[in-house]
């Protein structure tokens, strides 16, 4: 693998976290009572796409999946011994 390719493959595992926890984050302002125009406005998405991220998120569920503690740990946000015991946890 490049020099090039890992880059691009981090660049997108560090994009798909941050995707990952800002659709939680929408999905909880929701529950929490925000409306959907005030998150859109919050966060510089559309209407639609917050309506989207919070149907995403009811399907996904927001608890931590193992794709998310997987990422987290390839892009060094979690070290080996803590992705451990989280993966234990899901099982």
């Amino acid at each position: 693998m490049s020099l090039g390719e890992s880059s691009l493959k981090l660049a997108y595992a560090k994009a798909h976290v941050a995707e990952i926890e800002q659709r939680r984050h929408v999905f909880l302002a929701a529950e929490a009572g925000m409306t959907q125009r005030d998150i859109a406005r919050s966060v510089h998405l559309s209407q639609p796409t917050v309506h989207r991220m919070i149907r995403q998120a009811k399907a996904l569920g927001v608890d931590e999946s193992i794709e998310e503690i997987v990422l987290a740990r390839f892009v060094g946000d979690i070290g080996n011994d803590e992705a451990d015991s989280v993966v234990d946890a899901h099982a």
